[in-house]
């Protein structure tokens, strides 16, 4: 039993790391400029391709591209603190 009980724990370990993480990012991404916001979560969460997002905004693809890429590196930027003490955490 106790063999079962110590393998739990890694996978409650990171599934708990999986959700702080997916809320921290979805409370940054609403930081976004409403527009960048927008084109993110057309992006990640309805999984259309620039192309797609581009025609629905009546955007260029290339400038949907460009806030897709502004907005992952604001979000890396805000969430460098999560991921040193996750680092830091699994020495």
């Amino acid at each position: 039993m106790k063999d079962i009980i110590a393998s739990e724990q890694p996978l409650a370990d990171y599934l708990l790391r999986e959700r702080e993480l997916k809320q921290l990012i979805e409370a940054e991404a609403r930081c976004l400029p409403k527009k960048m916001r927008e084109i993110f979560y057309m992006s990640r969460e309805l999984h259309l391709t620039h192309k797609e997002i581009a025609a629905r905004l009546d955007l260029s693809p290339a400038t949907v591209k460009k806030q897709v890429n502004n907005a992952l590196k604001i979000l890396r930027i805000k969430l460098e603190a999560f991921f040193a003490i996750i680092w830091f955490l699994n020495l």
